[in-house]
């Protein structure tokens, strides 16, 4: 790779300041609002998480943590001003997962002190908890019928190149990683992500 420490973080700055190149935050925004947010079974999802981090601010518990650490990751890269790559989200749903989860102890309690703990209690915990997760009953048999298309084609490319090419040929792409893998050849990135010197080469006039 040219150098022990990776170069991943600098090329992404690098990125963000191209023309066109959507920021963390505003990525961060498109996600929630495109992605999530616009599908009705994930809005009871964002519900349960503000009631968390209601419950959270008003008790100083121990999940103050949890938010503490997103709210601090979500700004380094805001400040940062790294371009948006939907993989980078990744962290931040730890802390929303563990503030819907403690919004629906908080609504089981306010079910159990309000319906005295009868039947009708434990019905809308329920309740709750279905709305909770049938986000995730639809979307894993999803995701498992419809892989990431592109692996297929990387990996044809990649062998495509091994099997046409010299060993030590030089190959530039943009996704070197699975390419590269298989074509067994040494990649330069267009993107930086691996060259230093390709990544200093991104900017306001590229």
């Amino acid at each position: 790779f040219g150098a022990p420490l990776p170069v991943t973080l600098a090329a992404k700055r690098r990125q963000g300041l191209m023309p066109g190149s959507e920021l963390f935050l505003p990525g961060l925004l498109h996600q929630a609002r495109d992605n999530y947010w616009r599908y009705a079974s994930f809005r009871p999802a964002f519900a349960l998480a503000a009631a968390g981090a209601i419950g959270a601010l008003v008790r100083r518990g121990p999940w103050l943590l949890v938010l503490g650490w997103s709210l601090l990751y979500a700004a380094a890269y805001t400040a940062l001003g790294v371009t948006s790559y939907f993989w980078y989200y990744g962290p931040l749903v730890a802390g929303f997962v563990a503030l819907a989860g403690l919004g629906l102890a908080e609504l089981g309690q306010l079910a159990e002190r309000w319906l005295k703990r009868g039947w009708a209690a434990w019905a809308l915990k329920l309740l709750l908890l279905a709305l909770a997760l049938r986000p995730l009953v639809g979307g894993i048999p999803f995701m498992r019928a419809h892989p990431d298309a592109r692996q297929a084609i990387y990996r044809s490319a990649g062998e495509w190149l091994r099997q046409h090419t010299p060993p030590g040929t030089r190959v530039g792409a943009l996704e070197v990683g699975m390419i590269g893998y298989y074509a067994e050849r040494p990649m330069v990135d267009f993107a930086g992500l691996i060259q230093p010197a390709v990544a200093a080469q991104l900017g306001p006039a590229s």
